[in-house]
């Protein structure tokens, strides 16, 4: 949702074939977290509902299965997401 990518794509460059390998340096540090964001976008999404999705992604991501959200959790998660009362960025 956030990437605009396949989670498998060979079209891709090398190393980027994989979508959850090609995003891990992205959350690792917190100002290339917009180099995640789908380009197609053009700026024109909330920052806030941005943030919140990639915290969410991470969690997903987690390297312990245990600790990773129910898809129960995840449906609620991106539901609150809709409730935000922000302003989108253009």
């Amino acid at each position: 949702m956030l990437t605009g990518r396949m989670s498998m794509d060979e079209n891709q460059l090398n190393g980027e074939h994989n979508l959850v390998e090609w995003v891990w340096p992205y959350l690792e540090e917190k100002p290339r977290l917009y180099g995640l964001i789908d380009p197609c976008l053009e700026g024109r999404f909330s920052i806030k509902r941005a943030q919140k999705a990639i915290q969410l992604a991470a969690h997903c991501l987690g390297h312990a299965p245990k600790v990773r959200p129910l898809m129960s959790e995840v449906v609620e998660a991106l539901k609150s997401l809709l409730n935000l009362k922000d302003m989108a960025c253009s």
